[in-house]
């Protein structure tokens, strides 16, 4: 049974072309006419199914799209094409770094936060904490 479906999803963003020091110089630019923007794509057609009873990992290097892909299948984000269908329910702890405890283990942190937050650990969630932790912080394994 697929319990998600990610088909070609792409996400853009809009990247502003030139910085500005302040909310006064970014309002002056925005009146003017003068903001300009390039798009960058986080996701390009992206496909993936997960059947019941699986367990994914999404590995990467920084800035490749492992965050945003996990954004958009937990609907943090609505991608700019495609769509994700998701039979169930899932809950996004791939923000949650702040309860993160050192002296846990990667398992026992995950558990611990998947039964704080949405009562009973989902496969999902583990995984999207997982990723998170892996990419901010060193888990120590035991």
């Amino acid at each position: 049974m697929k319990m998600i479906e990610v088909n070609n999803v792409s996400m853009r963003f809009n990247m502003a072309k030139e910085k500005h020091e302040s909310l006064k110089e970014y309002f002056l630019a925005a009146v003017q006419g003068k903001l300009q923007f390039e798009e960058f794509y986080a996701l390009r057609d992206v496909s993936l199914t997960v059947h019941k009873g699986e367990f994914h990992g999404i590995i990467g290097l920084n800035g490749s799209g492992k965050s945003t892909l996990l954004k958009v299948i937990s609907g943090v984000f609505k991608p700019t094409a495609g769509n994700v269908v998701v039979h169930g329910s899932i809950a996004p702890l791939i923000e949650l770094g702040a309860g993160f405890d050192m002296d846990l283990t990667a398992r026992e942190n995950i558990y611990l936060l998947s039964l704080i937050h949405i009562a009973e650990p989902t496969r999902l969630g583990m995984i999207s904490y997982a990723v998170f932790c892996f990419k901010k912080k060193k888990i120590r394994h035991r």
